[in-house]
């Protein structure tokens, strides 16, 4: 658009080569003028003070930038409440093979399995289940 406005006889490509050199001088040219009104000595070390203090603080806006995002998201309650089940997939198979039985049920027909169910059914089937799952005659049982 420059180019577009200024009498100028230069083609667009030297146009775009003298804005490219323009685009890498000016930036040097802001450096020393920066260098001419506030003159520094050459060679000197910076103190610790100064070092420690514009790197603490600039190491401490980008833990706060990363940080506190990931915190705010991560200690809001609504990822601290369990998702209710919504599906179960049963399957036996032989390792290879298509299955033997394979059934699924959604969410109207789950039934809520609590602590006490559970001990429930470990005290009436428990001695079963022992006497069933011998370490002789188990393979391997897959969760």
């Amino acid at each position: 658009m420059d180019w577009m406005f200024t009498d100028t006889t230069l083609t667009l490509a030297h146009w775009l080569e003298i804005e490219d050199v323009y685009s890498s001088v000016y930036p040097l040219k802001c450096w020393r003028n920066a260098e001419r009104n506030y003159p520094v000595d050459r060679g000197l070390l910076k103190s610790k003070a100064v070092k420690y203090g514009a790197g603490g603080i600039q190491l401490l806006v980008l833990l706060v930038i990363v940080w506190f995002p990931l915190l705010l998201i991560s200690l809001s309650n609504s990822s601290s409440i369990p998702n209710p089940i919504s599906s179960v997939d049963i399957g036996i198979s032989i390792s290879g093979y298509d299955p033997l039985f394979k059934m699924t049920t959604q969410e109207p027909n789950l039934i809520e399995f609590n602590q006490q169910k559970y001990d429930k059914l470990l005290s009436d089937f428990g001695k079963d289940l022992v006497s069933i799952l011998e370490p002789s005659s188990l393979v391997s049982i897959v969760y």
